[in-house]
């Protein structure tokens, strides 16, 4: 999981964007309580596992 970079955002032909094993997220400075982080990871990793649209997926059209 990689979210910081030299250049942001990564530039969309960065040879990482295709690396296997390698995801991208969002560099963010959110609002997020410490407290709601293992939830939200949770969440995720749930809906990963199910297939589902990950919540604040990487949306490389808008430059993250």
């Amino acid at each position: 999981m990689l979210d910081v970079f030299r250049e942001e955002p990564l530039p969309p032909d960065d040879s990482l964007w295709s690396t296997p094993g390698v995801h991208i997220t969002s560099h963010t400075a959110g609002p997020t309580p410490d407290e709601a982080i293992g939830e939200v990871f949770e969440r995720n990793v749930k809906m990963y596992i199910a297939g589902e649209l990950l919540t604040d997926a990487v949306r490389a059209g808008r430059g993250y």
